[in-house]
């Protein structure tokens, strides 16, 4: 179908677009639609964190809305496809073809085409921007295969026709509900995480979380919600969770984007382990400016992979360590051996060994496995 769409089909693709937010998998009938009406492969929405000094891990930063049901679309593919697809980095302001962007040399001998559409039969490529921001950015798509003829100006044509829509569908659902329907869209993007992320208005109250932020809430080990708003249990963290939310939701305020964020430790009262909190100034969209709308925003228990040291000094905060039991602690955390940090270090063997026992007193530890794990997981790397 092209231009010549019925005013019936017409009606239902746009009935979708604003209608999609609400449903329990937001968008999903949209693209299943707008694929057929173009004659494509697959059509998807893509919403993604731009990259960033404070941006999150890669595997975080997206949510695909896509049409596609095929096995291979596996999480590690995804991420993959994300990484490879330059597309993604590039203002789509109109409607363009990978083609428009790329000489067909350059494509057909990319590793995206090679490696990942090639395989699954993907050949033409059209996208465009609904949204894009220094931080978001959220894209439409479709795809067809090498059997298939190439995207024309018909084509182009209703993604103008269609787009301005479903632009209007996120700002109208945005302005109507207080930017709850956005929400909770970006709440199944926070449900993907493997950090716990638990969102905050200017007073400190809960307005949602993701599951592994609830499953900790439920231990009630170190932080708690009382009267709607996030508490640590131990008395003792209670004035620097204050502090660092303060600091956080004046940053949110005046959209200051120099403020990282504060790492701070709190302490499990179950086992005496120093569980880490990651308080960061929520610097939301256009699409959220009113109602009960994200000030701040707390992650804890990133789950990221070894590789870079964690900065010594905000080890030396968050755990209490000295300064060389934090170089020794980063290190560890980064993957190195203890012969390896004592070259690194210029220090024998034996003095590593001695501030690895001050660091197990402080973390709760008494494995240098568990000090591993905890580093390499760190949520300071968040900041």
């Amino acid at each position: 179908m092209r231009l010549g769409t019925t005013l019936k089909k017409y009606d239902e693709l746009l009935q979708l677009a604003y209608d999609g937010s609400s449903g329990p998998e937001p968008w999903k009938a949209f693209v299943e639609c707008f694929r057929d009406v173009l004659e494509a492969r697959d059509a998807s929405i893509v919403i993604q964190q731009v990259p960033g000094d404070n941006a999150l891990p890669r595997e975080n930063r997206y949510l695909l809305v896509t049409s596609d049901t095929s096995p291979h679309l596996t999480r590690e593919y995804l991420d993959s496809v994300m990484e490879a697809n330059i597309v993604m980095a590039l203002p789509q302001p109109q409607p363009t073809t990978i083609r428009d962007i790329l000489p067909d040399e350059l494509f057909l001998g990319s590793r995206l085409y090679q490696d990942f559409l090639e395989p699954v039969d993907i050949k033409h490529l059209m996208g465009m921007d609904i949204y894009r921001s220094d931080s978001l950015c959220i894209k439409l798509s479709v795809e067809r295969s090498g059997s298939q003829e190439a995207f024309s100006e018909d084509d182009k044509a209703i993604f103008r026709m269609i787009a301005p829509h479903l632009q209007r569908a996120l700002r109208f659902r945005s302005e109507v509900d207080g930017g709850l329907q956005l929400q909770t869209f970006y709440e199944h993007i926070l449900d993907k995480m493997e950090v716990g992320v638990l969102l905050l208005d200017e007073q400190g109250k809960v307005i949602s979380s993701n599951g592994s932020a609830r499953a900790l809430l439920k231990q009630g080990s170190c932080l708690k919600i009382a009267n709607g708003r996030l508490v640590t249990v131990e008395p003792s963290d209670c004035g620097r969770l204050r502090d660092a939310f303060n600091l956080a939701a004046s940053a949110s305020k005046t959209q200051c984007r120099a403020q990282p964020g504060v790492c701070i430790g709190l302490r499990n009262g179950d086992d005496g382990s120093v569980i880490e909190a990651v308080v960061k100034p929520y610097l939301g969209e256009e699409f959220a400016t009113r109602g009960n709308r994200p000030s701040v925003a707390v992650f804890l228990h990133a789950n990221q992979p070894s590789g870079a040291p964690v900065d010594s000094e905000i080890l030396t905060d968050v755990y209490g360590f000295t300064r060389k039991e934090a170089a020794v602690a980063a290190l560890i955390g980064a993957g190195h051996s203890l012969n390896q940090v004592a070259d690194d270090l210029s220090v024998s063997v034996n003095t590593v060994k001695t501030h690895l026992r001050g660091i197990y007193e402080k973390t709760g530890f008494h494995r240098q496995s568990q000090v591993v794990a905890l580093l390499s997981n760190s949520s300071v790397k968040l900041l």
